[in-house]
């Protein structure tokens, strides 16, 4: 396997750099620091997975508090963020005296996926690890803001493969059990972060971790919530599709901790969980495996679920009351007259919100509140024999919820993007 190796910093180099990469609005100058441990290029341009497994591969070997664990390679959370933190101290407190800044509270965000199709054998063939299938653990740091609530640094790039640094690399298929597992092996460190911080040379840091990285497959894993239609309220699968349900709202009433004292109240007397019925497990299916609340917003994903709902909900508007003639271009040509503005201003208002919550911009709250439930009634309305899939009623009924936890900030530091870049 190459050595990781760094790049230097010729304009062909960068140039090749960027044509590799497909790299259009990320700083080329960050791609050849040497803590990015870039690849020969020469040797392999399968660039991220080939860099990602040579990243898990440098600190397997150097970390001292590196175990093998699920046919894998695990490095200690706490540890692993406690560097991240030294590099970033060093960049944006280099010309300041340190104590004047703390406490610091460093943001960061964590996720799971496994490499689906994906798969790379023989990668790490020198650690006789097979890579046939396997599962990334990543962190990646978003902001440290000092003691008066100035923002000293911030990740200009957190959906980057290259921001997305590998904590786990497990090599098995992507399964409830696996995701349990590995779930035991970081909650602690995870939760003692986000609830003690950690001290750090002239003082003390807090550390707010957001685990927002995930699709919906894992979600369901991490939120015990396999069997429901939102894993972020407890809606019925008739309630996401109810008007009336819509106008009252569909608040955020499914933490962690809720999820973990309905199990426990359930199998209190020796009783399996599975022995209740959907509707008094709340469609609970097993224990959570996150430790801490999980923030299912998933904008990558959002983008893409809701894309395929729509142009299934269009098939079958086509399928039942047109035919498909492929002389003719336009997009709605298939779509009857009935259907055509209202679905066109149903489109043009996902559309929006879409880009809104994918966005680092101040998002005036209630505006988006009021749009996103005015288009959910327009669905159920213009097509009341319509199925509302999961993730849009995760949208259009809690993104603006989302968005106002985040500080009225959009969701796009907190997407999925890069993780999903690093392992494909």
């Amino acid at each position: 396997m190459a050595e990781a190796t760094k790049v230097s910093e010729s304009p062909k180099t960068r140039l090749d750099l960027a044509i590799i990469l497909n790299v259009h609005d990320y700083d080329i100058n960050q791609a050849t620091d040497e803590v990015v441990r870039i690849l020969n290029l020469e040797e392999d341009k399968r660039h991220s997975v080939y860099s990602l497994m040579s990243k898990v591969s440098y600190n397997f070997r150097k970390s001292k508090k590196s175990i093998e664990s699920l046919d894998g390679v695990y490095i200690s959370y706490s540890s692993h963020v406690i560097s991240l933190f030294d590099r970033l101290l060093k960049e944006c407190l280099l010309n300041f005296p340190a104590p004047h800044f703390y406490p610091l509270t460093l943001k960061i965000k964590h996720g799971l996926d496994g490499s689906g199709s994906h798969s790379s054998p023989g990668l790490l063939s020198d650690l006789n690890i097979d890579l046939s299938n396997y599962n990334v653990f990543m962190v990646s740091p978003l902001q440290v803001i000092d003691r008066f609530g100035n923002v000293v640094w911030e990740n200009r790039h957190p959906n980057s493969c290259f921001s997305n640094q590998p904590v786990a690399l497990i090599c098995q298929k992507e399964t409830i059990d696996t995701v349990i597992e590995l779930s035991k092996l970081l909650n602690p460190e995870i939760v003692s972060l986000n609830e003690n911080g950690f001290d750090h040379l002239n003082g003390h840091v807090k550390v707010e971790v957001k685990a927002s990285m995930f699709d919906g497959k894992t979600l369901a894993t991490m939120t015990g919530k396999g069997g429901a239609p939102c894993i972020a309220c407890k809606a019925t699968l008739s309630d996401i599709n109810s008007i009336t349900k819509v106008v009252c709202g569909f608040p955020l009433d499914c933490s962690i901790e809720d999820i973990k004292e309905t199990i426990r109240q359930l199998t209190s007397d020796g009783k399996e969980l599975m022995s209740y019925n959907t509707k008094q497990r709340c469609r609970i299916t097993h224990e959570p495996a996150s430790g801490i609340d999980v923030f299912p917003a998933a904008p990558l994903h959002s983008y893409l679920r809701i894309l395929d709902w729509f142009l299934n909900l269009i098939y079958r508007i086509a399928a039942g009351e047109s035919k498909w003639t492929e002389d003719q271009m336009d997009r709605l040509s298939f779509v009857p007259n009935v259907y055509r503005d209202a679905l066109t201003e149903i489109h043009r208002n996902v559309s929006a919100l879409l880009r809104v919550a994918n966005s680092n911009e101040v998002v005036d709250v209630n505006r988006f509140r009021v749009l996103s439930q005015e288009t959910y009634i327009l669905i159920l309305q213009t097509f009341p024999w319509v199925s509302i899939s999961n993730t849009l009623h995760k949208f259009l009924a809690h993104a603006h919820q989302f968005v106002e936890r985040n500080d009225r900030i959009g969701l796009c530091s907190l997407s999925e993007e890069g993780l999903e870049q690093g392992i494909s």
